[in-house]
């Protein structure tokens, strides 16, 4: 039987104090709002609120948020401006839960402490994530994940829309598009990229002929696969769904072409086959270019990079990175 997720508040008054305001708006990401040791005392507090094992040694080495395993559970904690997205991950990890063809966190617990708002949740232990088993793969392997990748989310994208705490997606899509070119020079990008990025993006219809839940960061952290004998390899859990929200499809691809495939033969075109697409071609592959620096996070300099693309070389970007050759 599963137990029904529970939500607890605290006053203020607690032996754990969460980095200041300043700190916390000064660093990157929260996780870099204060030493290890400071969450440490935090997950600690909240392993003994909710009766959970032991929290390990360290916390997970990636990510933004402060991620830290307790035995068979994981708790997640994000400074307070954050709220919004461990709620949107909530929602979501309710929404798909046992509605798809592999694992997803349960919800067991949220709350907040000293104002940190928190989420537990199992952890997934089936499979290997991607990262792991991706340098040891042949090409053959390489595509064979990148399928199983293509049918995950497929299945994902076929369930009903949930209602999210996010932007309509028409405002959220249409803001990217106006300050893609500010966004891009913020990051660092050439500015021969800049220049012609308005171009790119203009001919990009942004309104969905059907709009799907989009987990939206197909990273390689984020998936987990094992061998299948059937089908080679199979997707059997996906997790960090904080950035989820319901949009247009292909919004879905850009952190697995960038951080998965990043050209590697015939991954992207297997990808877009098992999710569906019929012989996709060089006019996808170049929707799909634009729709990678319209992304929330799109870098194009860091994607250029990936494909060793010189600066403002769309052509030899679209060759490389969105390679759609069998």
């Amino acid at each position: 039987m599963r137990r029904a997720a529970r939500r607890f508040s605290m006053p203020r008054m607690h032996a754990w104090s969460p980095p200041d305001d300043a700190a916390t708006a000064a660093a990157r990401s929260p996780r870099e709002a204060a030493p290890a040791d400071q969450f440490r005392r935090a997950v600690e507090a909240i392993a003994a609120r909710h009766d959970l094992a032991r929290p390990d040694e360290a916390m997970f080495p990636s990510g933004s948020d402060v991620v830290w395993g307790a035995g068979p559970a994981v708790i997640k904690l994000t400074a307070p401006a954050f709220g919004a997205e461990l709620a949107t991950e909530a929602a979501v990890l309710r929404h798909v839960e046992d509605r798809l063809p592999f694992a997803t966190p349960e919800v067991l617990a949220e709350g907040e402490l000293s104002g940190w708002p928190y989420l537990v949740m199992s952890r997934l232990t089936a499979g290997q994530p991607v990262s792991v088993v991706w340098p040891e793969l042949n090409d053959d392997g390489r595509r064979g994940v990148a399928a199983a990748i293509g049918r995950a989310a497929a299945a994902l994208h076929a369930l009903p829309t949930p209602r999210l705490p996010d932007t309509p997606w028409m405002d959220f899509a249409e803001a990217l598009r106006g300050d893609a070119p500010t966004r891009m020079a913020a990051r660092g990008v050439h500015p021969s990229w800049i220049e012609a990025l308005p171009a790119r993006l203009a001919p990009l219809d942004l309104r969905p002929r059907r709009p799907v839940l989009l987990h939206t960061e197909l990273l390689a952290e984020h998936v987990r696969v094992a061998p299948d004998a059937e089908l080679g390899w199979q997707v059997v859990g996906m997790l960090d769904f904080a950035d989820a929200r319901v949009g247009h499809p292909d919004y879905e691809w850009a952190g697995a072409i960038e951080f998965i495939f990043r050209g590697a033969p015939g991954c992207l075109r297997a990808c877009l086959e098992a999710y569906g697409e019929a012989d996709p071609g060089p006019e996808r592959a170049a929707a799909l270019c634009a729709w990678g620096p319209l992304h929330r996070f799109g870098d194009l300099g860091r994607a250029a990079a990936a494909v060793e693309a010189e600066p403002g070389d769309w052509d030899g970007l679209i060759a490389r990175l969105y390679d759609l050759k069998p």
